[in-house]
């Protein structure tokens, strides 16, 4: 239980995908499916391909770290409550390397601001707007700032004891080294109906972002199915 909580801890957490977004497509339209759905619950999945810009930190922090045990891919189940009336939605999601609280503003008109902190501490923000809503998808983009953390494992030295070893790895679990970046870049969502149908269906995201500290892109996406 000692390595699994271990593993979890340094593992940090990957951002996740906000339910309260689709809000967007929450609002009457002149044309268009209007989703009507109160509350909505389902399934989310999350990933990013960071494991480029996490190595190349680790160079830049010390040589003797490593990111072996970063998540790729996480998942979880996500619970939100919409308003339109008051043009405000909010949901949260817990699962496995993913979790995070999140709420959503129309702005104005077409514009709306989607504002999150996912687990430890990630703060993001995007501001959408509304670009098309049809029989069988909707789409929103934005742009969009994200801070995510990078955890660093240091390499351990079972005769001096520098680091607890990860069984089987010359890895260590905790302590280890959390280091940001931040990204700035572009958001994109889309939600596709089956039939028309404005009880749910599936949202996928899809954010590239760029950190100046590394002069890198890094990308990553959301996909959640279920009712919203």
């Amino acid at each position: 239980m000692r390595y699994l909580l271990g593993l979890f801890l340094l593992s940090g957490c990957l951002a996740h995908h906000p339910a309260s977004e689709a809000l967007i497509f929450h609002e009457p339209r002149t044309s268009g499916p209007t989703h009507t759905r109160g509350v909505g619950a389902g399934l989310a999945l999350v990933g990013q391909d960071y494991h480029r810009a996490a190595r190349d930190l680790a160079r830049e922090v010390r040589d003797h770290f490593s990111t072996d045990l970063a998540p790729r891919l996480g998942g979880g189940f996500y619970l939100v409550e919409y308003r339109p009336s008051k043009a405000f939605s909010y949901s949260a999601t817990l699962g496995l390397f993913t979790g995070g609280i999140d709420a959503t503003f129309r702005v104005r008109r077409s514009f709306y601001l989607t504002t999150a902190v996912s687990l430890p501490l990630q703060p993001q923000a995007t501001l959408l707007f509304y670009g098309a809503n049809t029989r069988d998808l909707g789409w929103a983009f934005g742009p969009s700032y994200r801070y995510m953390t990078v955890a660093l494992s240091e390499a351990c030295d079972v005769e001096r004891q520098t680091a607890s070893c990860f069984p089987g790895s010359r890895f260590s679990i905790p302590p280890s080294v959390d280091h940001s970046l931040h990204l700035w870049g572009l958001r994109n969502v889309l939600v596709l109906r089956e039939q028309g149908t404005t009880d749910g269906g599936l949202r996928l995201s899809i954010h590239l972002g760029y950190s100046p500290r590394l002069d890198e892109m890094v990308a990553s996406f959301g996909l959640g199915v279920g009712a919203f």
